[in-house]
């Protein structure tokens, strides 16, 4: 998926508002869901649109979000992008 760079992912922005909820910083998330601060700065800034359902399944459960949640909104940037 080519995403607009001006553009922060719907994915990016739910991340972020759902750490910041959290009170956890980058990498306490990063840590607590089994990846890399720089690969979460990286979905967090919508420079990584495709993460593996590994990395999406370790943010929801250290987020106590459902991972469908997640999809979603990758779905929705694949739709505004017209690659749904």
């Amino acid at each position: 998926m080519t995403m607009n760079r001006h553009r922060q992912s719907r994915l990016g922005m739910r991340l972020s508002s759902l750490r910041r909820r959290a009170h956890l910083r980058r990498e306490e998330l990063a840590q607590r869901s089994g990846i890399s601060a720089d690969l979460l700065q990286s979905l967090e800034q919508g420079r990584t649109c495709n993460p593996k359902a590994k990395t999406l399944l370790g943010l929801a459960r250290s987020l106590n979000v459902p991972v469908t949640d997640l999809l979603d909104c990758i779905a929705a940037d694949l739709e505004a992008d017209g690659n749904a």
